[in-house]
């Protein structure tokens, strides 16, 4: 008998894809959120295994750890971004990510996730390897992304309608159809990417920024949804006078949705 359903997961991947996998972590109920689309990377059988995530991670909150995870690019410039958000200078980012509770550790207002929770090398489909079909129960990168979006992003829009994040900042443009389906849930979507459309500003060089009004599960809980180019890359958010004026366009349009 054929399988009805190519794109059914193995019960401990789908266990794992539906907590808190791909998460760097910190403060869920903090008021700025950042997501990736996916950890980068290179991963071998051996490295993925379906661990409990039923609770968020967090950074750890001593030096010696943090000066490691600002070696990487990504969380140099999301905390340049960040930077720029509190009104400060981009090259402030590394005092703001060394200081005590500082971002993305537990006690900061800040956290952050990706929304595919395997990682890669790159963003390409011909990187599902021979073993993963085996390991999750799907057979194609696109089958897996289908799978997570008709049932992890269920659950990321359910962090959201729990814990209503004043800002959630999605770093990729190309990616800006998931972002609305996983942070704005299954119902709105069609009405919520017409708008995030239309709803666009320039950042310069040819860069630009699309913006979204979320409604909470509360009435008056509303949640601004920003969805940036990438941080960095040729064609990305890849200088600091980009990223500075990015996180003074995010920050002036969490005050007007303040009023």
């Amino acid at each position: 008998m054929t399988n009805q359903n190519p794109c059914e997961a193995k019960a401990d991947f789908e266990k794992w894809a539906k907590g808190f996998s791909g998460c760097s972590g910190g403060n869920i109920k903090g008021d700025y959120w950042i997501c990736g689309i996916e950890w980068a990377g290179s991963l071998n059988e051996s490295d993925l295994k379906f661990n409990d995530v039923t609770s968020p991670s967090a950074w750890k909150d001593d030096q010696k750890y943090r000066k490691w995870q600002l070696k990487s690019r990504y969380n140099q410039n999301a905390l340049k971004l960040y930077a720029a958000m509190l009104d400060k200078t981009v090259t402030d980012y590394r005092q703001i990510g060394l200081a005590s509770n500082g971002p993305f550790t537990r006690k900061s207002n800040t956290f952050k996730m990706n929304l595919y929770p395997i990682s890669f090398r790159k963003d390409l489909k011909k990187l599902w390897t021979t073993w993963l079909p085996n390991k999750t129960g799907l057979p194609t990168k696109a089958c897996y992304q289908k799978w997570c979006r008709d049932n992890r992003f269920p659950v990321i829009r359910g962090w959201v309608e729990e814990h209503s994040p004043k800002v959630i900042i999605g770093t990729s443009r190309d990616y800006m159809d998931d972002f609305v389906l996983a942070f704005g849930g299954k119902n709105a979507f069609q009405e919520n990417i017409r708008k995030i459309k239309e709803q666009g500003e320039d950042i310069g060089a040819g860069r630009k920024l699309n913006w979204l009004e979320l409604d909470g599960k509360s009435k008056g809980n509303r949640t601004l949804l920003v969805v940036t180019p990438f941080l960095g890359a040729q064609q990305g958010l890849n200088s600091n006078q980009l990223l500075q004026a990015t996180g003074a366009k995010i920050a002036q349009r969490q005050k007007t949705l303040m009023i």
